[in-house]
């Protein structure tokens, strides 16, 4: 029953010889989660594991520190997976037999690489607002290339519809010949404005060149854009623009992205 455990527990499970820390078992997630079989690892030095000897020797002299205080170790550490990427470990230790180190050390290790990335987006996040001043179009260009940024696209911009007139008010990464105020008809951004009044979907658009704003956004073939992602800015419940991110390739953005998105648009 604990080898069954062992083989099929969605994380990095493993034991190591004290004090040498020479990997004695892995389970299967762990191998997956690094590219390694167990055949590679089995038998090696737990040194294999870390990006250089200062983690390496850190680690071992945090966590059994911590073990002799409390009887568990946890340490942030970062490991190298087989194809040489880093990846971001949560390290939880402990004894097989607290009065016997000899039997071995087991360990978990958790992939925490998306939440770090996650936790480093909203810090992104809090010191844009932290930044605000009292220059309301500056503190509008800063969510612009936050929101810019956080998605990883080629340009962000909010446009406001003002009369029959498309306007960027808030620009990231525009080429320089782009045109801050058009006529809004056909604009993609402006069927957001008017289409999703009172609704807060997020309006994606991928293959932008086989849709209708091939013609009807000249933008689209002016700048060879494949998707499109934008958010209507309202107040109250009347749309007055839109936030949005182009990209020149094709792009499906995940979950957090797009609440992202949402947050820095009603911001």
């Amino acid at each position: 029953r604990i080898k069954n455990i062992f083989h099929v527990a969605p994380i990095g499970i493993g034991v190591v010889s004290y004090p040498d820390r020479i990997l004695m078992d892995v389970n299967d997630y762990m191998c997956r989660m690094l590219g390694y079989s167990r055949e590679e690892l089995i038998g090696q030095s737990a040194r294999l594991l870390y990006l250089n000897n200062e983690d390496y020797w850190f680690v071992g002299k945090e966590k059994y520190r911590q073990i002799q205080e409390s009887g568990e170790g946890k340490v942030e550490t970062r490991w190298k997976k087989k194809d040489g990427s880093a990846v971001d470990i949560l390290l939880r230790s402990t004894p097989i037999d607290m009065d016997n180190f000899d039997s071995g050390v087991t360990f978990t290790a958790m992939d925490i690489s998306e939440r770090k990335k996650f936790l480093a987006k909203m810090e992104r996040v809090n010191d844009c607002f932290i930044s605000f001043t009292t220059d309301l179009l500056e503190n509008i260009n800063k969510l612009v290339a936050v929101c810019g940024e956080i998605l990883g696209a080629d340009c962000a911009i909010y446009n406001r519809l003002e009369g029959d007139l498309l306007c960027s008010l808030g620009q990231w990464h525009t080429p320089p010949d782009y045109n801050r105020r058009d006529s809004a008809e056909g604009h993609i951004c402006y069927d957001v404005i008017k289409k999703l009044q009172g609704d807060d979907k997020v309006y994606i658009v991928r293959n932008l060149p086989q849709t209708p704003y091939f013609k009807s956004d000249h933008n689209v073939a002016k700048y060879n854009l494949q998707t499109y992602i934008g958010c209507a800015v309202r107040i109250g419940r009347e749309n007055i623009g839109s936030l949005c991110v182009v990209y020149q390739s094709d792009f499906e953005p995940i979950q957090e992205e797009l609440d992202f998105l949402s947050v820095l648009t009603s911001a």
